[in-house]
């Protein structure tokens, strides 16, 4: 599951000071949470090829708005159809579409072809999804890639007072005039005209989206239970990359490569894991695909550049000394084009 635009440190679980992730409790105490998790690339498409390929994003090569999955490159969902698994994916997000290559392995792929800010709800697409499982065959493969918590961060009417005990400040309006003057042109004129107030209408609805999310995943992971299905799943919850709340005077997401952008979270449950634990070394969403191999037994014929974390999850250590490396990388040329390392 991956919970498109969800930067780590607005979660509580990840020490922040509001409820953020509370309806997913339960699952946060089942499941091994990784601290430090990150993403190769502040948005979307190079960022979901990673986690599909388990390559940099300099070895898979989408980089830059528009480019395509190469169908030579092996993607994670294809291992699994050659071993006998149904693969569904349900994604809102148009960069993670068939038409730039992410159909590849799948049985059934329902994508969103709108702008990027008119996403469905969360709900219609785990609507869908539960439609699939009813005559999906085992073992089965699921992904689902949720957008309310990217801009507009959407939430309905009714769901609105959850997480404050109010609707959020409205004063914050995605694109609006000051917003787009400092996205487009980063005048020094329009960041002066970004006071406490509009920042704190931003936040609150960036969290109150959160929350939303996270209620919708925990009724669908109590449907998985309804089901006999959650037990014994092997599930990932994670995001593609974060959003700049004005930490560095930006907003969006694409622009730098700033830790809000880049560390994202990272939670694995085994089949039949009842204990939590906490990971806190170094990892990258390029491990989720060499980890999912791995738990599952199931040969994969390149290397990859992610590295298993099977080890942490079966004997996780709270704290060791080892490193990974992490290249980042981000061309979208509106934007910004710039690595790290």
């Amino acid at each position: 599951m991956v919970l498109d635009t969800l930067r780590a440190d607005h979660l509580s679980h990840y020490g922040y000071e509001l409820p953020t992730a509370a309806p997913l409790d339960g699952f946060a105490e089942t499941a091994t949470r990784f601290e430090r998790c990150h993403s190769p690339a502040p948005w979307t498409l190079p960022s979901a090829a990673s986690l599909f390929t388990g390559f940099f994003t300099a070895r898979h090569g989408v980089n830059t708005k528009g480019a395509k999955v190469a169908d030579e490159v092996l993607m994670l969902p294809e291992v699994l159809r050659r071993n006998g698994w149904s693969t569904g994916a349900f994604s809102c997000n148009p960069y993670v579409s068939e038409e730039l290559g992410f159909a590849q392995g799948f049985d059934r792929f329902e994508g969103f072809g709108g702008k990027a800010t008119a996403y469905p709800d969360i709900a219609e697409m785990v609507a869908q999804a539960e439609q699939w499982l009813d005559g999906a065959t085992q073992p089965l493969f699921l992904y689902l890639h949720a957008m309310n918590v990217h801009g507009p961060y959407k939430v309905p009417e009714e769901r609105r007072d959850d997480l404050l005990g109010r609707p959020p400040d409205g004063e914050f309006r995605y694109y609006d005039e000051r917003m787009r003057g400092i996205m487009a042109e980063g005048l020094l004129e329009w960041r002066e005209q970004v006071d406490p107030d509009y920042l704190r209408s931003l936040t609150e609805q960036y969290d109150t989206a959160i929350h939303y999310s996270m209620e919708v995943l925990s009724g669908f992971f109590d449907d998985l239970r309804r089901r006999g299905k959650f037990d014994g799943s092997l599930i990932v919850v994670t995001s593609d990359h974060g959003e700049e709340l004005f930490d560095h005077g930006g907003f969006s997401h694409g622009y730098s490569l700033h830790e809000e952008l880049l560390h994202v979270p990272l939670y694995v449950k085994l089949p039949y894991q009842t204990d939590g634990a906490v990971v806190a070394d170094s990892v990258s969403l390029l491990d989720v695909f060499p980890t999912i191999v791995d738990v599952l037994g199931l040969d994969v014929e390149t290397s990859l550049d992610g590295r298993s974390l099977a080890s942490y999850l079966n004997t996780p250590p709270t704290r060791t000394s080892r490193a990974s490396h992490r290249l980042h990388q981000v061309a979208w040329a509106k934007r910004c084009t710039a690595r790290a390392i």
